[in-house]
């Protein structure tokens, strides 16, 4: 459903915010980064990203992409930020090479000692250390907002990031399928420091404006006031079955297992384990290093992209993360899971997989040992029905951000004619509406949609951007 205007924003948000989008209101007058960005016509969005695994920064590029292709010419009059653990070069690899790349740690996720195994007492101590530290990396990071000249913070799912735009009054949405709130409460209940690390997340996140929130939540998180629940945002890869199989030796008549880590303590007797997989072969993607398996095979690299190597393969054998689940999904390719309890996001993400993925689960032992043989065997053979899963994220996030940028909110339950058929919401749906309701800063020219893409219009702009 869609709830219209500023009024509809302010329902029941918090004091804290309601400060936030009010220094908003008055950076609109005189924006943080001056004059200048003003005069460049420019509108800045800052993306924060998770260090933790790999998923956050892919999804991140899943709509960024997509805001590439909305915009078209016209991305020259965006300026979009990335700051994460990433540095140009993967961003350019995801297609993406557009943004600015600002590398950095902003949190800490949890630490793991390979690809599936968490590590408890690291996690508390790069907490602690990170705690120290707070004050200090949310004045850095207001400093930073208001020298670009930020308009809007996207936050997956930084807690730093939501202090710093509420210092900076720059309006701030969070982005993800937990945030770290969740997960340190969950883990407090086992271990009770963590409860106090979820106290200092659950502050952070009182700032934020809006969420959107994605596929393969939990169903017992609650974040504040969710604005979208985007489709998948990962889109089918292309299958390079011929390419791969000439390029690296593989045989295109045996089933292919795609090695989906990026680090494995194999254990001895690995490549034994492997070649015993009877008729089928290994492929992996540096910086995985392989055993010396006859079958096995690793490319360089971003010598493929990832979701293309997942529609070449028959199946993927891998952690239950956000992004392997994902591009699993979107190619529908088989699903061979390790556990991963230290991290309570596994047990939701294990529920998705079961529903919505043909898979079978890996024992660790068998895991380190590389006996995958029969459990690639009996998700290949999976029947079971599977729940479909909804696609189109990317694009309808993408479809928010430009949204906010042209002036004009979408959201669920928009009639052609403007007219709103907005219900109040339920406290199940957290007051779910449309995407980024945020009045955006005024500037003498804004976005209109075209065919061809967006143009800037307005005077003093040096005339509009696209055809």
């Amino acid at each position: 459903m869609f709830l219209g205007g500023e009024s509809s924003i302010m329902w029941g948000m918090s004091k804290r915010v309601e400060r936030s989008l009010a220094n908003c209101r008055r950076k609109a007058v005189c924006p943080a980064g001056g004059a200048a960005g003003v005069e460049a016509g420019r509108w800045c969005v800052v993306c924060y990203v998770s260090g933790h695994g790999w998923g956050h920064a892919v999804r991140t590029a899943d709509w960024v992409r997509a805001l590439g292709e909305r915009l078209g010419e016209g991305k020259g009059r965006v300026r979009l930020v990335v700051a994460s653990g990433q540095g140009r070069g993967f961003w350019a690899g995801r297609g993406v090479g557009w943004v600015e790349a600002r590398e950095g740690r902003f949190d800490v996720g949890m630490a793991q000692r390979d690809s599936v195994r968490g590590d408890v007492e690291e996690t508390w101590r790069r907490l602690v250390e990170m705690r120290r530290g707070w004050e200090a990396s949310v004045e850095r990071e207001r400093a930073f907002l208001r020298e670009v000249g930020a308009d809007l913070v996207v936050s997956d799912v930084v807690g730093v990031a939501f202090e710093a735009a509420a210092r900076a009054g720059v309006p701030a949405v969070g982005f993800g399928n937990f945030d770290w709130e969740w997960i340190y409460r969950k883990m407090g209940e086992r271990d009770g420091r963590f409860a106090e690390a979820a106290g200092w997340y659950r502050e952070a996140y009182a700032s934020a404006a809006e969420w959107a929130v994605l596929p393969f939540s939990p169903g017992d998180w609650r974040p504040g006031r969710v604005g979208l629940r985007p489709g998948l945002l990962a889109r089918p890869g292309r299958n390079r079955r011929e390419e791969v199989a000439r390029r690296l030796g593989l045989d295109p008549g045996k089933r292919w297992a795609l090695a989906a880590f990026t680090g494995l303590a194999w254990e001895r007797g690995a490549a034994e384990g492997l070649e015993s997989m009877r008729g089928g072969e290994v492929l992996g993607a540096a910086p995985l290093e392989m055993p010396g398996a006859r079958n096995a095979r690793l490319a360089a690299a971003g010598e493929w992209a990832f979701d293309d190597l997942v529609a070449t393969c028959d199946v993927a054998v891998g952690k239950p993360g956000y992004g392997l689940v994902s591009s699993c999904a979107a190619n529908g390719t088989p699903l061979v899971y390790a556990g991963r309890e230290e991290f309570p996001e596994y047990f939701p993400l294990r529920d998705h997989i079961r529903r919505t993925l043909r898979n079978a689960f890996l024992e660790e032992r068998a895991l380190y040992r590389g006996e995958w043989g029969a459990a690639v065997a009996e998700a290949l053979a999976d029947a079971g029905a599977k729940e479909p899963v909804r696609g189109g994220g990317a694009e309808e996030v993408a479809g928010g951000v430009a949204g906010w940028a042209e002036g004009q909110p979408r959201g669920r339950g928009e009639k052609g004619d403007g007219e709103s058929t907005a219900e109040k919401p339920t406290q199940d749906q957290a007051e779910t509406d449309g995407f980024f309701l945020l009045s955006p800063p005024k500037r003498e020219g804004r976005f209109s949609a075209s065919q061809e893409g967006f143009r800037l219009s307005g005077k003093g702009r040096g005339g509009s951007v696209g055809t």
